[in-house]
């Protein structure tokens, strides 16, 4: 059970802290150098890359977009899923923008080891642009 709580706290620790600043550098460094990282999106089947600059290069161009997010976890084992929603409003247009992903993240002694991203493809709420 110890190992459970300690993989929650590890991935708490360091998705709060990417929350609050927008800086990757917390879950850089909580990476494995060789990490597995994945993406499903709805339009395309999984894309995999191996290396902490895969995960750069998806999360950077969010930029600040990933302080908006709000976060719930959920765990066994040593894996961690954490459940991402943004919504914001565009101005002067008055356009919800509402995202959803899935964030999967499998630890072997405290390190990331495999990060696989899933997209949420359901449809748009009345009055809402889904993104992602």
């Amino acid at each position: 059970m110890r190992v459970m709580t300690d993989n929650l706290a590890v991935v708490r620790g360091i998705v709060d802290r990417v929350l609050v600043s927008g800086d990757l550098r917390p879950l850089l460094d909580g990476l494995a150098e060789d990490v597995v990282f994945k993406v499903a999106t709805p339009d395309g089947g999984p894309d995999e890359a191996t290396g902490k600059a895969a995960v750069l290069d998806y999360f950077e161009p969010l930029g600040d977009l990933i302080t908006f997010w709000q976060a719930r976890y959920s765990w066994r084992g040593p894996r961690v899923l954490v459940l991402a929603e943004e919504r914001f409003t565009i101005q002067p247009a008055g356009i919800t923008v509402r995202s959803e992903l899935a964030l999967i993240f499998d630890l072997r002694d405290g390190v990331i080891t495999r990060l696989s991203i899933v997209e949420n493809a359901s449809p748009a709420s009345s009055g809402e642009l889904q993104l992602g």
